[in-house]
């Protein structure tokens, strides 16, 4: 039977700055935000308005990186950063503090590269 493998990978700005916490049996998670914003124009090569912008849409990824590697994140990684993230994504659904249900992308970091900053918005 052949093997089956998953592998992900973004590149979009880091919405919050890491959170490091214990989890037990001596392993460390850290836990961020990624944005990833798409930008297009429609098949008439227009876009939002008439002067040419382009239409956009946010993806919001919940990044966690465990052991050394989350170490490594909580001290390298801040919110405003660009970064290329791989790993495996998985979606989830849960119900919001107002009791609505939601669904959030989760990615278990394998490996993350520092891409620079965005302008004007704090970075590292």
């Amino acid at each position: 039977m052949p093997g089956y493998f998953q592998q992900t990978i973004i590149i979009g700005a880091v919405g919050r700055d890491p959170e490091l916490r214990s989890v037990g049996n001596g392993k460390q998670v850290a836990s961020f935000s990624v944005a990833v914003t798409e930008r297009w124009r429609d098949k008439n090569g227009q876009g939002n308005t008439d002067n040419g912008e382009f239409n956009e849409r946010t993806t919001w990824y919940s990044c966690s990186a465990w052991d050394r590697a989350a170490e490594t994140v909580n001290t390298i990684i801040r919110k405003g950063m660009n970064v290329m993230v791989t790993g495996t994504v998985s979606a989830r659904a849960y119900l919001g503090q107002d009791g609505q249900p939601r669904a959030s992308l989760d990615l278990r970091v394998d490996q993350f590269r520092i891409m620079g900053n965005r302008g004007g918005e704090g970075g590292g």
